[in-house]
């Protein structure tokens, strides 16, 4: 009596990660034949969930030619969050160095996914020194599985122990810079004045946070050429600094 082999304990209806389909196999048995020959004679796509759902036929047959037919539907899912590749390590540098760039090699990759999309997205905690840089990149892939990666760029600077007020350059024909710095928390008003002691451009006016670098950039192009005076009120104490506007 000619016996057909038999699809022993396989599921009609499998789910399985997509990554993992090119090594998934089925095996059949049979009374005669110990290795039965099982091969996909029709495989059709179906949508449906992430990446889909596969209905596979397959065909096994003995040495001796007899044959059967199973019918299996595959659901293809995707649970693998992509990887994010080259995102730059946490970095700290003084308020006056440049700011790293943006690398153009970050990229994504995932199990099941080709084409990766990243985000990127950058705040800043705070307008002057010290503050925090931070960078974010964001992977997802088609099924909705996100990564998340950081960076922070500490951006900082030493203090003096006084209060230091400076300008440069100076002298300066056009834009000069105004910074200010206490080692702790003061109320300041500051201004530029020129020399018949008219106040000319407010700077600083309220509370100053210790061991913070203020910078002000201040258009002196449309100032006339002479001396002006940078004053600065800190609780009580007055300090001044001298910057030369030389025209065109």
């Amino acid at each position: 009596m000619e016996v057909a082999p038999q699809f022993v304990n396989n599921p009609v209806w499998i789910q399985i990660e997509c990554s993992e389909l090119s090594g998934y196999s089925i095996q059949a048995t049979d009374n005669c034949d110990n290795d039965v020959e099982v091969s996909i004679i029709e495989e059709l796509v179906f949508s449906g969930g992430c990446f889909g759902n596969i209905q596979r036929t397959y065909e096994a047959v003995d040495n001796c030619g007899n044959s059967v037919i199973f019918i299996q539907i595959i659901q293809l899912v995707d649970t693998q969050a992509p990887v994010i590749e080259n995102v730059p390590v946490e970095t700290t540098i003084y308020c006056d160095a440049a700011i790293p760039a943006v690398p153009s090699n970050i990229f994504g990759t995932d199990n099941c996914d080709t084409d990766v999309e990243i985000f990127f997205t950058q705040t800043q905690t705070n307008e002057f020194c010290p503050y925090d840089i931070i960078r974010t990149w964001t992977a997802l892939d088609e099924c909705g599985n996100e990564t998340v990666e950081t960076q922070v760029i500490h951006v900082t600077v030493e203090i003096p122990q006084l209060i230091s007020v400076q300008t440069y350059p100076n002298p300066t024909d056009g834009d000069f810079t105004f910074e200010f710095s206490t080692s702790k928390d003061a109320i300041v008003y500051g201004a530029l004045y020129d020399m018949t002691g008219r106040e000319v451009l407010p700077l600083m006016n309220g509370k100053a946070d210790g061991g913070r670098l203020y910078k002000f950039v201040v258009n002196g192009q449309k100032m006339n050429a002479g001396a002006y005076t940078v004053m600065m009120k800190v609780d009580g104490e007055v300090l001044r600094n001298r910057v030369v506007i030389t025209g065109k």
